[in-house]
């Protein structure tokens, strides 16, 4: 092949493994193709640095056919991966597009279903000889540097001359796990058993020192870093206080995500609630008792875990049920809306449609923080993360939290802009400024925050409490529990949203032009036991119109006599 040549010849062979990995109509972006042109052309090691949904899984699965195309024979890559999920996940869609993949575990290889199925019951996998059939090695670390068959295999001359490059995945968790994984500790063990094979470290967030350990612990010679700004414009930023103890502690979070779910179900926005194996066990157990049969899809479905519209998901759960969790949303067949889950949920799965990432509790570095906000909108639509905290989740007693943590949910500064100075980049631009974080939604000035801001301010202010009768008087109806405040709370939003000039993007929205806030309607749902008439509404409540408040009970009293 010519010097001349090689240049074409690279840019023939991604369009054919595009199409060998059903990828045909897909064109490289630009660090993926620079990427693609180090490993291919000039086999130098590469740490690429790019932001969550740039495509970097496309990077190594397209390099087997690449290389095949270019030297003409079958040319395997070997991808180190830190989670059973993550692999799965991956192996799962190469094989739909055609790929060659498997998975080495121990001295067995996972090439497909039916040897899955010959595992359960009780056959055995292929050899490890049969490594060579494959164009895409999986491999948990422990698989690689721990194995003394595995590494005799790797020193033979026939792989030696086959494996092309070796990836690692989530390359920031060889800094992160190396001290409880001692496999991460000798990565390096196989960068010189195979000293002419480039190394490839992607990652979505590291800091300038976070790379040099990455570096380190790869053994990477020279290496060329490939940085990406890590912003992701369409993830909106907040934070806000939690209670620090009590019984109830966690109610003011769960309640709305309940009544939310029970009103939207199969509708309501994905959603992963991260904390504690304490935190999110109470998560699971509130959700489970306050939605009762509600929680299975639908109402009437039996009883049984794939029916469940929220589940938990850590290392101590079920490998079982994890599987059948994480296949599911793979496959798109799954029915949750809601995962409570500790940190081992979602590293480098490709789950594009999360809408909302919560945090009960602080992340210690701003790295695991970013990387789990970061699994929001992977898909580019406008996506949450936001932040619980209580005054023992920023407390200084906590030694291994990090300043910049404690700074990014107390102090009153753009949340992005903390994110970005940490990482060493500026923020992307942004359409409107409240798109950004809680900061900025406070300062943004665009007409949808204008008129929401016109309309609080024009909207007369409640107390904590709708005022009580007076002493002795005896109500009329008993109080309703949690599910009947949440029912009768839909019945008087549909009528609010009936009313004219609803929308913040339209002058006179409701709120504006009725006073009839979404707190106003919160505040009679909760307290509806304690009318007696529309005379009582309009007196204890500050509606605008004597009409709204004969209108909204006659709702309640409706309402209150199916009771």
């Amino acid at each position: 092949m010519s010097e001349r040549s090689v240049p074409d010849t690279f840019l023939e062979g991604v369009k054919y493994a595009f199409g060998e990995v059903g990828r045909a109509n897909i064109t490289l972006k630009p660090k993926q193709e620079e990427i693609l042109k180090i490993i291919a052309l000039k086999q130098k090691d590469v740490l690429a640095v790019l932001p969550t949904g740039y495509g970097k899984s496309l990077i190594y699965q397209i390099i087997p056919p690449l290389m095949d195309y270019m030297d003409s024979g079958q040319r395997p890559t070997q991808k180190k991966s830190p989670l059973n999920a993550l692999i799965r996940d991956q192996v799962t869609k190469l094989k739909q597009s055609g790929l060659k993949a498997c998975i080495l575990k121990g001295d067995r290889v996972e090439g497909d279903e039916e040897e899955r199925k010959e595992e359960q019951e009780g056959l055995a996998f292929s050899a490890i000889e049969n490594l060579r059939e494959f164009q895409l090695i999986f491999a948990h670390l422990e698989a690689l540097v721990g194995n003394k068959n595995v590494i005799k295999l790797l020193k033979t001359t026939e792989f030696k001359n086959r494996i092309k490059v070796i990836v690692v995945d989530e390359a920031h968790l060889v800094v992160d796990w190396k001290n409880f994984r001692p496999s991460y500790g000798k990565l390096a063990t196989i960068g010189s058993i195979l000293p002419q094979v480039p190394l490839l470290g992607l990652t979505a967030t590291a800091t300038k020192k976070t790379r040099t350990d990455i570096i380190e612990s790869l053994g990477m010679v020279n290496p060329v870093e490939i940085l990406g700004n890590p912003d992701r414009p369409n993830i909106s930023f907040s934070s806000s206080s939690r209670p620090d103890r009590g019984e109830d502690k966690l109610n003011e979070i769960l309640v709305p995500l309940v009544e939310s779910l029970k009103k939207e179900r199969t509708k309501f926005p994905f959603t992963v609630v991260f904390g504690t194996l304490e935190t999110i066990s109470s998560c699971y157990s509130f959700f489970s008792q306050a939605m009762g049969k509600e929680q299975y899809e639908p109402i009437d479905a039996l009883p049984k875990a794939e029916n469940r519209l929220f589940t938990q998901f850590h290392a101590q759960y079920p490998p079982q049920e994890k599987e059948r969790i994480i296949d599911g949303l793979i496959l798109g067949k799954s029915k949750l809306r809601i995962v409570f889950a500790t940190v081992a949920f979602g590293v480098g799965l490709d789950l594009k449609d999360i809408r909302q990432i919560i945090h009960i509790g602080l992340p210690c570095t701003m790295e695991e923080y970013f990387q789990e906000a970061g699994r929001a909108g992977r898909d580019g639509l406008p996506s949450t993360a936001h932040i619980y905290y209580n005054s023992y989740d920023t407390s200084k007693a906590r030694k291994h939290l990090s300043s910049v943590m404690r700074d990014y949910v107390q102090s009153k500064k753009c949340k992005r802009e903390i994110i970005m100075e940490y990482f060493g980049f500026s923020p992307l631009p942004l359409d409107t400024a409240h798109a950004c974080c809680d900061y900025h939604e406070k300062l943004c000035s665009c007409d949808d925050c204008v008129l929401s801001g016109v309309a609080s301010l024009m909207a007369p202010t409640l107390t904590d409490q709708v005022p009580p009768l007076s002493n002795g008087e005896v109500y009329r109806y008993p109080k309703l529990n949690m599910e009947q405040v949440a029912k009768l709370n839909e019945e008087l939003v549909k009528f609010r949203l009936s009313l004219p000039g609803h929308g913040r993007t339209i002058v006179g929205s409701s709120s504006l032009s009725s006073g009839v806030t979404i707190k106003l309607i919160h505040e009679v749902a909760e307290n509806a036991h304690t009318f007696s008439s529309a005379e009582d509404i309009e007196k204890r409540l500050p509606f605008f119109s004597q009409s709204h408040a004969i209108s909204i009970w006659k709702i309640v009293e409706q309402f209150l006599q199916k009771v």
